[in-house]
């Protein structure tokens, strides 16, 4: 009816006019809202700027603000965010500033906004397992794009695919200072382009100048510090190191850690007549090494020159014993194959010791310890040789590897903590010819072999000979302190006989006794006209 339709028609007016107030309403509300945040932001700024911080000159605050950031670690665009939030005026000095956009610290961020705000100013990059980047090719392309840019470049993976690595492989980065690579367990090698600026490098992998017409011309003179972290697992090109180092003439330290295989031994072999001349370096550093190798040569060690070594350390890995041979080693260090051996790297250092310098051997327990000390000097040994003998005695260490060390006229002190075959005294002492001190901590039966065995003379074919000529302290103790430390005395007689027995035989070889020649026990006692006395304590 016209009445009903009237009605509707009210009622449809009635609620377009209600839904026109509730978005009036809405608007007020949203608007009220804006002008509140509004000037809720004025508020925090003009109390901000009354903070003495913010009132600081903008390049003052500027450089406040980087020195909070973390240049050496590296860090990315959200580091920049927490800062920029902080204020108004701070986020107008981040983005004005190229020096904040130097660092990239995640294949996640804008890279290509990290390259244009940092202006000119070099780049350093950081790659690390976390990320995920949407475009590694796109990467990979930016990145050598400005590759003459990047002076600093860290990678942490253990994806084959990272594209930071991909854009490393065979391209000229020839600005790149620093180069750390973590990572890549399967991955032996990287080739090197134009590194002539590169100084300071850690590596998972052997680096590699090219081959053929690919190889590098220009040497890393610049690079000082060298440090390569290899995995168990793998096998590397020792040729491509050899070739690498003769690049390095300014090198200073050298460190390699976890050696374990050659991959290519024969063409590592070819070059091994080759020198590799390093007159600047320092510290060499040989770790976890060559447990897998056949015959356990390293070829690198012979090839060295560096005669200006002062700190020199090598040790085996002793992960599985049964496969070192350490005699190759020794007869690397100790005798020459080339010419120059006064630049080999154990005698370098030994020279630079100084002429107070002495060989400080430990054998315990089948490991055997080689230190070279300064007799004036209380400091770290600045050689230090670690490995496994096996089978794991005394007599194996003296047969085979103290020869070596005795041609270098060097006094030697011995501590023997390790198993010695009963019988064996006799041989092991005629070849102490440098001992000037002896440790042996043991039982009953083999002490007092030791003391038998110093008195009787020499089997040298030169006539009456006292063993140890050059002893001048014997020092013995109870390995376990239950054989005979309860009764010390009964040591007591077979020393007087010793002594008494070596004086003849210095007298009949027409040898002069050593005055200050001493007899200790257990480290408390020294043997003093026919008795222990008890040393004295140190106030």
């Amino acid at each position: 009816s016209p009445t009903a339709q009237g009605d509707e028609d009210a009622l449809h007016s009635e609620i377009e006019h209600l839904d026109r107030l509730a978005a009036d309403t809405n608007f007020v509300a949203k608007w009220f809202q804006l002008a509140v945040r509004r000037e809720d932001a004025l508020v925090r700024r003009r109390r901000n700027s009354l903070v003495p911080l913010h009132q600081l000159p903008a390049e003052i605050l500027a450089m406040i603000l980087l020195d909070s950031l973390d240049f050496e670690g590296g860090f990315g665009q959200k580091a920049l965010q927490s800062l920029a939030e902080v204020s108004h005026r701070w986020w107008t000095i981040i983005k004005s500033q190229p020096r904040f956009w130097t660092c990239v610290g995640s294949l996640e961020d804008d890279i290509a906004l990290n390259i244009r705000k940092a202006g000119t100013l070099p780049l350093q990059i950081i790659s690390d397992t976390e990320c995920r980047p949407p475009s590694g090719q796109e990467i990979v392309s930016l990145v050598r794009a400005h590759a003459h840019r990047w002076f600093k470049i860290r990678i942490q993976s253990d994806q084959m695919g990272d594209p930071l690595f991909q854009a490393l492989a065979g391209y000229a980065f020839a600005g790149l200072e620093f180069l750390e690579i973590n990572g890549f367990p399967h991955t032996v090698h990287l080739e090197l382009r134009n590194i002539e600026r590169l100084r300071q490098a850690r590596l998972s992998l052997i680096p590699c100048v090219g081959h053929g017409r690919r190889q590098q011309t220009q040497p890393a003179q610049l690079l000082t510090s060298l440090s390569l972290v290899l995995s168990e697992h793998g096998k590397y090109p020792c040729a491509c190191l050899s070739s690498f180092l003769r690049q390095c003439p300014n090198l200073r330290d050298l460190e390699i850690c976890g050696l374990t295989a050659d991959s290519n031994k024969a063409r590592t072999s070819d070059l091994s007549s080759s020198l590799i001349s390093l007159p600047s370096l320092r510290s060499l550093l040989i770790q976890n090494f060559s447990h897998r190798f056949v015959g356990t040569e390293f070829p690198l060690l012979s090839c060295l020159r560096c005669a200006n070594l002062t700190t020199f350390t090598i040790l085996y890995s002793m992960q599985q014993p049964g496969q070192v041979d350490p005699v190759a080693i020794v007869r690397q260090l100790c005798v020459p194959s080339q010419p120059e051996a006064e630049a080999l790297p154990m005698d370098s250092v030994l020279r630079n010791i100084g002429e107070q310098v002495y060989f400080d051997i430990l054998i315990h327990l089948g490991q055997v310890y080689i230190m070279a000390q300064n007799r004036g000097t209380s400091e770290t040994s600045p050689m230090r040789f670690g490995f496994y003998v096996s089978p794991p005695t005394t007599e194996v260490f003296t047969r085979d590897i103290l020869p070596h060390l005795t041609l270098l006229e060097i006094p030697i002190e011995i501590r023997i903590t390790s198993y010695v075959e009963a019988g064996s005294w006799s041989k092991i002492l005629d070849r102490f010819q440098n001992v000037t001190v002896l440790e042996f901590s043991g039982p009953t039966d083999l002490v007092q072999e030791l003391i038998g065995a110093l008195s009787q003379s020499s089997s040298s074919p030169y006539g009456v000979a006292p063993r140890v000529p050059r002893l001048e302290m014997l020092s013995i103790d109870d390995k376990y302190r239950n054989f005979w430390s309860a009764n010390i005395d009964q040591m007591a007689p077979i020393v007087a006989v010793m002594l008494e027995k070596r004086r003849g035989l210095f007298k009949s070889a027409g040898m002069e006794w050593p005055s200050t020649f001493q007899v200790k026990a257990l480290n408390s006692h020294i043997f003093n006209e026919g008795a222990w006395t008890p040393l004295k304590e140190d106030p």
